[in-house]
Order: C-alpha cells, then structure tokens, then sequence
C-alpha cells in the first residue's frame, strides 16, 4: 500500500522517481561533481520524520536506494552523503543488503557530547567517556560518518 501527503511528491510514481534520479545523475556528469549531500532524507522515507516504521514511506525508501544504487553502478567513485539525524546503520547500508547505499551520514551523536564538555568549568563535570564513547563510534565501516562541531543546524536551533 502506498502512503503520501499532500506535501510532498508521490515518490511511487515514475514520473518523479526518474525526475529525482535524472536531476542526481545531471549534476554528477554535466557538472562533473564528486558527490552529492542529500538534506533532510528522513522526510523522503517517512511522512514525520520521526523514525517510527509506522510513518515509513516504502516508495521514498525504494526510490533513495535506486539512486544511490544507480549512482555506485555508474560513478563507482563519487559518493552521497546524507543529512540524516537518526544515526541508522540501514542509512549506509549497502543496498544490496536492504541499505539506502549513501556513503556517509552526518553524525549528530557526536555534536552534542564534544561540545558540551569544553565547556564545563570544572573538571568533575567533564564527561570524558561520552567524548570517547562518541570518537568511537561507526556504523557499518569507519568511514560512513560526517563528524562536525557546527552546522547550519545546530546555529539555528542554538
């Protein structure tokens, strides 16, 4: 059964899968790019956002790992990254394994401990184990994370 809004595009029908699919594939070749950051895909695979499986939205799920599946297939060395707030390992999961096959995800488990602890004025109070804990941290390969101290995000939301 496919689910949509009024909001956004019906990410089932062709016509807007391949709208989507060849505007990626254009500024790949036309503009010879390295890659794509994708913003905001969470609104792409579920009407809230929110990661609950019962808001998912199967077509939008099926459509994001076509073109990430298209894009490795033609340009095996560019890569997608994704602005994706849910920290999920299926994000840059392969897509032969069920994944959406980005090549990194913007990691937003690591913004809040490394900039938290700094700064606390005393030491007792700094958390060095969720500093460490989220240095550590990877989701299928070392590499499949954007670690950053500050984005357009995190200014805007304070």
């Amino acid at each position: 059964m496919r689910r949509q809004t009024d909001s956004r595009p019906d990410s089932g029908r062709s016509e807007v899968r391949d709208h989507i699919k060849n505007n990626t594939i254009m500024w790949l070749s036309e503009y010879n790019l390295g890659g794509l950051r994708m913003d905001m895909i969470p609104y792409i695979r579920n009407i809230k956002a929110d990661g609950n499986p019962a808001n998912d939205l199967p077509d939008g799920y099926s459509m994001i790992a076509e073109i990430n599946k298209t894009i490795s297939e033609i340009y095996p060395r560019k890569k997608t990254i994704t602005e994706d707030m849910h920290s999920l390992e299926s994000i840059t999961l392969n897509t032969k394994n069920g994944g959406l096959g980005y090549g990194s995800q913007w990691d937003a488990e690591f913004v809040h401990p490394v900039r938290k602890t700094p700064i606390k004025q005393d030491d007792i109070d700094h958390d060095m184990n969720a500093v460490a804990s989220t240095l550590l941290h990877r989701y299928n390969h070392a590499f499949e994370r954007i670690v950053y101290t500050e984005s357009h995000d995190e200014v805007a939301n304070r």
